[in-house]
């Protein structure tokens, strides 16, 4: 289904949320931790290559985001690529419910 015959049905801003759900990039965990010590992360696809001289990146992130803050804090976050195989870690960054649980899986 189109994002024009899906705009009328769902609403403009879930239409165009479903639409960019099917547009392939690689997923990306952004993570931060914050002065006091507690970890924040997010899942993304919105991350770029700048260049090479130096070693620069874009990650984009709403303002919004709970992981916004601690980077804005502390200038540092990691950028995790992920592979075929952590499809559940995207998941469960994906969802706000799962905020609380996000870093009791994994190596």
């Amino acid at each position: 289904m189109s994002f024009f015959e899906c705009a009328p049905r769902l609403g403009f801003h879930d239409a165009f949320r479903q639409a960019m759900r099917g547009v392939a990039g690689t997923a990306h965990l952004i993570t931060a931790v914050d002065k006091e010590g507690a970890w924040y992360g997010m899942a993304a696809t919105a991350v770029s290559s700048v260049s090479m001289a130096p070693p620069s990146i874009l990650v984009c992130i709403n303002r919004d985001a709970a992981t916004c803050a601690p980077i804005d804090e502390r200038g540092q976050f990691c950028v995790n690529v992920l592979a075929d195989d952590h499809r559940d870690h995207c998941a469960r960054f994906g969802r706000p419910d799962a905020r609380h649980t996000r870093f009791e899986h994994g190596e």
